[in-house]
Formats: C-alpha cells, structure tokens, sequence
C-alpha cells in the first residue's frame, strides 16, 4: 500500500496531504517539509496500530533529519548556486540544486524550491522571453530545510505549453531576498513531431474537453499471498480512474473519478483556485463543493499532456477528417506488477478528444458551486475576537454579493501566505468573513471582516492549532 493510500484510509488526514503522497510517489516531488514527513510518518504507523488491533502497543519516536546551524542568505552570492537539470521532455524537467559553502553534516539553508519560474528561449537577437499561457496568481515556492542540496521537478505545460526544439533557460529564485539563478537546457527534435503539434493545437484552443480513463487488466493471482491477492483485487483490479479535463478562456476544470465517484479536483475560475470537498472524510460521500485552495498546483489541469511522454510504438492514435485527435489509446504488458506482485499485468490508457459546443463546457465549469458560506454570527464575533491594529485597504465601497467577489475583495486586505481559504455569511448583519489559514491552520489564521458595500470592518487573527490526531493519539 502507497502513502497516499495510507492516508486515505485512515480517513482524517488532510487532502493535501494526500496529494503530497500522490506527488511524491508518482516523482513529482522529491522533498516534503518537515511537518509533511511526520504526518506521513505518523499516519502509517497509527493505521498499522488500527489494521493489528488493540492487543499490541507501539512506542512510537518520530525521528527526524537532524538539524545543523543555518547558513544566511545573505553570505552566498549567486556563483555559489549551481543548478543542473535531466530528464528533460517538451513539458518538464527534472532540476538539481548545490550551493558552495553549505556542507552535508555541518550546516543547513532554507531553499524555495518547485516555486514561480522564468523560461527564455536563445534567438538570434539573444535571449526571449516566452509568453505565458496561464499566469498563476498565487504561485508560491516550497521553503525548505535542506543540507544544501535538492532536486524538484519543474512541469511547465500549464503556463507554456509544450516546447518546441531548442535552447532554453530556466531562472527562478532559489534563496529569499537573493538574485535569481539561472540554468541552460536543450529540447530535442522529437520524433513524434506531428503528435506534439496536434496536442500543441489543443493546449492553444479557446476551450477544450478530454476524457483520460485508466485501468489495469491481471492475469492469474495463484502465486500471490492472500493478503497482497485482497490487496490487488480491492485497490487496482476493479478500479477504473477517469480524468476530466474542461478549459474555457482562463478558467479551467479537472475531475478525477474513481470507478464513477468524484475523488479529487482542481478548478481554476475567476483568478481563484479551488479543491474538490467532501462530505465527511469518505471521498465516496457525496461532493460538498469546491473550496478555494490556493495551493493546487496547476499541473493538474493539464497531465492529459502526458501522453506526450509515451512510447510512441505504444500509442495507436484515430484522427478526424480534419487531421485533428480523436483518440488516443495505450497498452502496456508488464510480467511482474510493480515489480513486487508476481502477477502479469496490462495496463491501458485511453484519452478522447471531444468536440463538445464552447457554451457546454463553460456551463460545465460555471456550474460548479463554489459561492458558498458557512454561518457567522458577526456581533459574537465583535464580542471575542480582538481587532488587529492595522490601516484598512477598502475603505471605498465595491459592493460584494457572492463568495467569491468576498474573497477577491479580501485578498486586498490580508496581509499573510495562505494556503486555504473559508468565507462566512451573517445575512441578517449584511456582514461576511473570509478566513485565511496558515499552512491548513497549523500556523494560525487571518480573519477579514466586510460589510455589503465591501468596506473592511474589521481585520482580526488566531493562533495556530493542535492537530487533531495529535490529540486523538498522543505521545505515548
């Protein structure tokens, strides 16, 4: 069983976290920061204490990397910053970072890793810079611990697109406060040209709906144990994943569904960034709605382009009578299943290209319900929350009626990184609050309280909270 699976069947553990493990086991992120680990760490060992029963007792240490005295910033100069990169393709890389005079087992840096990036391409008048496709507005770099080096990867298909052949460079800013860096990389000519022209088409149309559907075929399990057998019949053998992928002008929308239920999504709509909820903590529930989220990554609008990465023997495509995709399938034959069950395995993948009508799909995306408020009580609120000292920004009215128009007018005023958004409703005070947590909660929290007119009435804060499985399961 994977991490993120791990978590997902302890059931409490946030969704992000989740995605973290998916991330990290599928190689789209190398480094998790400190806090992430222990969950992770914690998590697995608390489900193995549930999966035994309560007849065993586990003294559980949570070890961590050991920390060493911090270099400054300020004392490494950008020659001492070295970045390498491999396994480069038309939509992403994989980038390597050292820094001189920061020495594995004598001292520790903070690095902004997987973070807002520059790409330039090397013309005949120098180096240009590439138009961006999608601009991310809320695009934060990891700040990590590190020993002075890490490796990241960089996916780039949602804001350029594909790249065509040639010289590029990548800058990006590795120490806060410090000059960016910059690293020189090659794109080959590739020889399924015509497939990265046609999947280059689609990422520039005005809108687009793709379908990716994934499963796995098992040949005879008879030399499996019972328990990996259980294993594989529950969790791959009757498991059919399907993506959904809708764009319509800037907003855009990704579904994933396992055997027919909604698991995880993304949306991009309106300048803002939401994440699938659910009811409870069962992703078989019924859908909640859509929580804004500022950090998705928006990689996940656009993994259809993957297929770009595949074996091109392996690839049977259909095309209209207008030369465009169709459809594309994939068929791979393994004899072992990940390399660890001794089961032959067939995996397929299909990807269908609709033509569907431009005002569907952006009825699709539009009809998500994102415009919703839990209830407040403003005058209890003016009662136990102290207001902050601080000079307000909307002083001026813009009249707010839905969530997201509180949300963006919130955002003027808040004044900390956040990486998930709340918005409450009082209807009888005319009164709404837009609460932004600090890394989920656990490092605190801004309140920012408007009336109707979008006048901010009140800026107020929290401190962080304990985790709830820390409570649930304390240090023995």
């Amino acid at each position: 069983m994977k991490p993120d699976e791990l978590l997902d069947a302890i059931g409490d553990v946030k969704e992000s976290y989740i995605y973290a493990a998916g991330e990290c086991r599928k190689g789209r992120k190398n480094i998790l920061g400190k806090r992430t680990r222990l969950l992770l760490v914690a998590a697995i060992v608390i489900l193995s204490v549930l999966l035994m029963g309560s007849a065993v007792i586990i003294r559980l240490t949570l070890a961590t990397a050991p920390e060493y005295p911090l270099v400054s910033a300020d004392n490494i100069s950008p020659e001492d910053i070295h970045l390498t990169v491999s396994n480069v393709t038309p939509t992403s890389m994989q980038v390597y970072c050292s820094i001189s005079g920061v020495e594995e087992g004598v001292n520790d840096i903070f690095m902004q890793i997987s973070g807002p990036f520059i790409l330039e391409k090397q013309t005949e008048d120098g180096w240009e810079a590439l138009p961006v496709k999608l601009k991310d507005p809320t695009w934060d770099a990891d700040d990590i611990r590190t020993h002075g080096s890490t490796e990241w990867s960089v996916d780039w298909s949602a804001h350029y697109g594909i790249l065509e052949s040639g010289i590029y460079r990548y800058t990006a800013t590795i120490l806060e406060g410090n000059e960016p860096v910059s690293v020189e990389f090659v794109i080959e000519e590739e020889e399924k040209k015509d497939l990265l022209t046609l999947i280059e088409n689609i990422l520039v149309q005005e809108y687009y709906h793709i379908q990716y559907t994934s499963f796995n075929e098992f040949g005879a399990m008879d030399k499996l144990s019972r328990d990996d057998r259980n294993l594989i019949e529950s969790e791959y053998e009757n498991v059919v994943w399907i993506d959904e992928y809708w764009k319509h002008g800037d907003n855009m929308l990704n579904i994933s569904y396992r055997n027919s239920h909604p698991w995880t999504g993304m949306m991009y709509r309106d300048g803002i960034k939401f994440q699938l909820d659910h009811e409870g903590d069962d992703r078989s529930n019924p859908v909640r709605g859509w929580s804004p989220w500022p950090d998705g990554d928006m990689r996940w609008l656009t993994l259809w382009t993957e297929l770009i990465n595949a074996d091109t023997s392996t690839l049977q495509i259909e095309y209209r009578e207008d030369g465009s995709l169709a459809r594309v399938t994939r068929s791979v034959y393994s004899p072992r299943f990940h390399d660890t069950y001794e089961v032959e395995v067939t995996h397929k993948e299909e990807w269908v290209f609709f033509q569907d009508d431009p005002v569907e799909i952006s009825e699709e995306i539009e009809g998500r319900d994102t415009d919703t408020a839990l209830p407040f009580s403003w005058a209890e609120d003016t009662g136990k929350m102290k207001s902050l000292d601080v000079t307000y920004r909307n002083t001026t009215a813009e009249p707010v009626a839905t969530a997201t128009e509180a949300i963006k007018r919130a955002m003027a005023e808040c004044s900390v990184e956040y990486d998930k958004i709340l918005v409450y409703r009082d209807e009888s005070a005319g009164m709404w609050k837009v609460e932004f947590q600090i890394e989920y909660g656990y490092q605190g929290y801004q309140y920012i309280y408007l009336n109707d007119e979008g006048i901010t009435q009140m800026v107020s804060a929290l401190g962080s909270k304990v985790p709830e499985w820390r409570d649930r399961y304390p240090d023995p």
